[in-house]
């Protein structure tokens, strides 16, 4: 079996193989939330650019 690893996530080290998966959708959740924020964010930036 493949080790997964740690990865970095909302400022602390999360352990992907001993975290339980409805924590792990937590910070899937918020990362997903944040993606959505900055793309926002660029499009209003692009926007601004263009008109």
């Amino acid at each position: 079996m493949e080790v997964l690893g740690d990865t970095f996530v909302d400022g602390k080290i999360v352990s992907l193989e001993k975290t339980d998966i409805k924590e792990l959708n937590k910070y899937l959740e918020k990362v997903r939330a944040k993606k959505a924020e900055k793309k926002e964010d660029l499009n209003n930036f692009l926007g601004q650019i263009y008109n």
